[in-house]
């Protein structure tokens, strides 16, 4: 099934939802924009397939946040630290949305990039007010090219939606009981200015 292949990453797995078209030379495969999880090769499928498509695209597209990347990074508080640490190699890195490379290579039939992993750390409800200048979710890639505090005083919705999923899926710490840091799958959308990320399942903690 396509949000099966989409999940493991196997693109090339992938056919078109209406007619079961492989991609290749003259099928060019585009994903639908609303849930990201089915392709289709042309407007005529995705027609075709919509009246049963929508109430799965509907449910998965709820848990789909989408992030104006540059928007983040303007609108964090003055004084605010966005630095994140690797706790492996103990580098300190700045933060910023650099270029794409080969880890977040563009998905040249969908518009998007490449499916990757970013962790969402939050700070619990105890220790930050509501109106406090830390208030705010830290994302990050393993390469840290993507890598901002989601102010909630600025993106309300957005961090109200990433604090829900974390405390839900997440890894408790800092007195918490709830989670405090979570896992999930991410990609770039229109060529690196929107960060779209996955809340319907947390992923395992990779080694970094």
């Amino acid at each position: 099934f396509n949000a099966q292949a989409l999940q493991k990453g196997t693109r090339a797995a992938m056919t078109c939802a209406g007619c079961g078209a492989a991609p290749g030379k003259d099928v060019k495969l585009k994903y639908c924009k609303r849930c990201w999880c089915v392709s289709y090769c042309g407007k005529a499928c995705g027609d075709a397939s919509w009246d049963a498509h929508k109430p799965f695209c509907r449910a998965r597209a709820a848990k789909l946040v989408k992030i104006d990347a540059a928007a983040a990074l303007a609108a964090t508080p003055p004084g605010m630290s966005q630095q994140s640490m690797s706790y492996a190699t103990g580098e300190v890195y700045a933060p910023g949305t650099k270029a794409q490379t080969d880890s977040h290579s563009r998905d040249k039939h969908s518009g998007g990039s490449s499916q990757f992993v970013v962790k969402v750390q939050i700070t619990p409800r105890a220790h930050a007010e509501p109106a406090h200048f830390m208030r705010g979710a830290m994302i990050y890639d393993a390469t840290r090219e993507t890598n901002f505090v989601l102010a909630a005083s600025a993106f309300a919705d957005e961090h109200a939606r990433l604090e829900k999923a974390v405390e839900e899926f997440g890894i408790s710490g800092l007195g918490s009981a709830k989670g405090v840091k979570a896992y999930f799958n991410a990609r770039f959308l229109e060529g690196r200015k929107i960060l779209m990320i996955d809340l319907e399942r947390a992923v395992d903690p990779p080694a970094w």
